[in-house]
């Protein structure tokens, strides 16, 4: 209990620095939507970034299961800055002028909504894997350091969250001059969220054109005043290089920094609070336990239809299988055939001792009836050597395909720029919400105004 406790506790506390949305005169939060309609659902959640889908768990849990139960709903970018009026974290939803914040109660109030779900009692077990064990795990992993390199670089490097991110940090909401000097060069940089804005739209390529060369000439004039002289593009290449490292230095503080406001140190805080132990061991026999699980009741966890605990299960799993794991422990997992070694051999059949002998034949049929479906021997080595692994694979292939992604280049067009919130063809969201923070379709603009 006080495990759970306090993993709810950081849930509601989240690993980012959001800030809250404020209050209005009468000390009511300020609805972001003014102009609402009924029973539409508003959810506010990260951006989509260029390594994830979603880059957070819950936010992926929630825009599935409003779409899983066909409720109709927007969603808003919250800008990686915007969090709940209360506990300042996404998800959040604005219903009806009201807002109810965090995944399981917004799961219970908007429960009437749409399509009604499979129920089972078993449920709460499955839940308790994921929130427990694999969220824990995966947390673990993202904070792992081997020869200096972390489990949370990957963010650094991130188009998608360099490009969004930064713009909005609170620091350049006005104004920030910055003198540099470079290879004996002096700069003054005047910095704040357009400049970056315009800095992205450049091409910050090598390869430049005479009209890529002109546009940069002309961002150079609006923010950046040399020492002496005037501008060529020998400055460029110095002062782009020098805004790279600077953004690698913020992004670094940000996500891996040993500063108290990190994502490294909120996830180590966890961490510590809950004494995750043998990690690799809880890992496997939780896959087991799942892999047992959908082989025997076929397409989800508890038959045919879905439930809230498969789309828990999935919004996780999809980390795992899309996401850079740092752990060799639990990469093993993941290996497929086409990756076998002599060094990883010794893996190979792994955890089919976990299971009863007349169980193994159904895991032969199913890898046989995979093999049938591509006679493609390019196919049959993209499958998982661990057949647990390749089971709740195909779990959450059916996932992505029953949320209306035909394949998985629909899929991975989530993460391609311009990072679509709103992807679906089948509903018109054109409609401008004009609230007082001037809300359009995914976007929150005058963002400075807000959190006055």
């Amino acid at each position: 209990m006080i495990f759970r406790n306090f993993f709810l506790i950081f849930l509601i506390k989240g690993i980012f620095g959001l800030l809250k949305l404020p209050q209005a005169e009468e000390g009511k939060p300020r609805l972001l939507v003014e102009n609402w309609k009924n029973d539409v659902v508003y959810l506010v959640q990260y951006p989509r970034i260029e390594s994830l889908p979603n880059l957070s768990i819950k936010c992926l849990l929630i825009e599935s299961w409003l779409k899983i139960k066909n409720v109709q709903f927007i969603r808003i970018n919250n800008h990686f800055l915007l969090g709940s009026p209360h506990y300042g974290t996404v998800p959040f939803v604005q219903f009806n002028g009201i807002f109810i914040e965090g995944s399981e109660n917004i799961m219970k109030n908007l429960e009437h909504l749409g399509m009604k779900l499979e129920r089972n009692s078993n449920e709460n077990q499955i839940i308790r894997i994921v929130d427990e064990i694999l969220i824990p795990i995966l947390m673990e992993d993202r904070t792992l350091k081997i020869n200096g390199k972390c489990g949370l670089d990957f963010l650094n490097y991130d188009n998608g969250i360099r490009k969004q991110l930064i713009k909005n940090l609170p620091e350049f909401m006005e104004y920030k001059h910055i003198q540099i000097a470079i290879e004996n060069f002096g700069y003054i940089l005047a910095i704040n969220s357009n400049f970056w804005q315009e800095y992205f739209q450049l091409n910050l390529s090598d390869a430049l054109t005479d009209n890529d060369e002109k546009k940069i000439i002309i961002f150079m004039k609006k923010y950046i005043k040399p020492v002496m002289g005037s501008f060529d593009m020998g400055d460029w290449q110095r002062l782009n290089n020098w805004l790279k490292m600077y953004i690698d230095e913020m992004l670094q503080k940000y996500f891996n920094g040993d500063g108290e406001g990190s994502m490294f140190t909120k996830i180590k805080h966890y961490l510590n609070k809950i004494s995750l132990n043998h990690s690799s061991e809880l890992f496997d026999n939780q896959l087991s336990i799942i892999a047992e699980r959908l082989l025997l009741t076929g397409a989800y966890l508890f038959g045919s239809e879905l439930t809230k605990a498969d789309l828990s299960l999935f919004s996780v799993l999809v980390q795992y299988f899309e996401g850079p794991l740092n752990n060799r422990e639990i990469k093993k997992y993941f290996l497929k055939e086409s990756e076998k070694t002599l060094e990883n051999q010794a893996y190979v059949g792994k955890g089919k001792k976990k299971i009863y002998e007349e169980d193994l034949d159904e895991i032969v049929e199913f890898k046989e009836d995979r093999g049938k479906v591509s006679t493609s021997s390019s196919n049959l080595d993209d499958a998982y050597i661990d057949w647990r692994i390749e089971i709740i694979y195909e779990f959450v292939e059916r996932i992505k395909r029953h949320l209306g992604f035909a394949n998985n280049q629909e899929w991975k067009s989530l993460q391609v720029e311009p990072w679509i919130l709103n992807y679906e063809t089948e509903k018109n969201f054109s409609e401008k919400y004009d609230g007082p923070f001037q809300v359009k379709t995914d976007e929150l603009t005058d963002l400075d105004k807000l959190l006055d």
